[in-house]
């Protein structure tokens, strides 16, 4: 009867031990997943950040870029245009 009764507390004593180690193992996934969540949306709020810089200085150089040219066809127009008035005079 007493080795029926140790067995009967060893079984509930693993049982509740099983238990409590799922418990806990449950708890470190929840927590891994809110990490992974957490750094998912941080890596992503910096990959954003790094896109708007890299547009907003992509613009700024184009701009700088077309208003050189801007310059240029202007000045290269009005030599064509004196070039055509000295030709008519």
């Amino acid at each position: 009867m007493t080795t029926f009764i140790g067995i009967i507390l060893f079984i509930i004593g693993f049982l509740f031990g099983a238990l409590f180690i799922w418990f806990v193992r449950q708890k470190e996934i929840d927590i891994t997943k809110s990490n992974r969540d957490q750094l998912k949306s941080e890596f992503g709020n910096l990959s954003k950040e790094a896109l708007d810089q890299n547009l907003e200085t992509f613009l700024k150089l184009a701009e700088n870029k077309f208003s050189e040219l801007v310059k240029s066809s202007d000045g290269q127009l009005d030599q064509k245009k004196e070039l055509i008035d000295q030709s008519l005079v």
